[in-house]
């Protein structure tokens, strides 16, 4: 049998813990972005009950894409 080599570990380590990085920064962008569409708002000027709304409604509808199969 052949000697399974660690390459596959790493490459699905590296290609997880770039998503899990990347993730954040997309997030915080995304909620932003719909602040200011939907709602006009400001920098600084959001309250934190539409900011938990927004990160509900950004996060919930990634998992219904992400489960839809």
């Amino acid at each position: 049998t052949p000697t399974p080599t660690p390459t596959p570990h790493q490459v699905r380590l590296g290609f997880g813990l770039s998503i899990c990085l990347t993730y954040p920064c997309l997030h915080y962008a995304a909620r932003r972005s719909l602040d200011q569409l939907i709602f006009g708002s400001t920098a600084g000027g959001t309250p934190d009950a539409r900011l938990m709304a927004l990160t509900l409604a950004i996060v919930g509808s990634t998992l219904v894409l992400l489960t839809a199969n």
